[in-house]
């Protein structure tokens, strides 16, 4: 949900701009890198679930890669491509929502 429908369709995935601007509405109001949050969330609902050592292993692994692969888009990709991200970085935390983040999201969630 996070990659394909919470950011406008048209702009992301249609319009081919030279730097495009990130999206600070809906869930990328929250934290820069929402879907990370769920991808954690999903592996632990799956070992819950069914009670499967390997999938938390898997899990955990998974979940570590991708947060170093956020942190290298966080510091090097995404301030190449997006022309606001500095802007961006400065008023979305990263990963763990705060207060406003969270009053940003009420007023922008669709």
């Amino acid at each position: 949900y996070t990659l394909f429908f919470a950011l406008p369709f048209e702009d992301t995935y249609l319009k081919s701009n030279a730097r495009p601007k990130t999206c600070t509405t809906g869930l990328y109001a929250l934290s820069r890198h929402p879907g990370v949050l769920w991808f954690i969330g999903f592996y632990l609902s799956l070992w819950l679930a069914l009670s499967a050592p390997v999938i938390l292993a898997a899990g955990i692994l998974f979940s570590l890669l991708n947060l170093i692969y956020i942190v290298l888009q966080d510091r090097w990709t995404f301030m190449k491509i997006f022309s606001d991200y500095g802007d961006y970085k400065k008023t979305t935390p990263f990963l763990i929502p705060n207060k406003l983040s969270i009053d940003r999201f009420r007023k922008t969630f669709r």
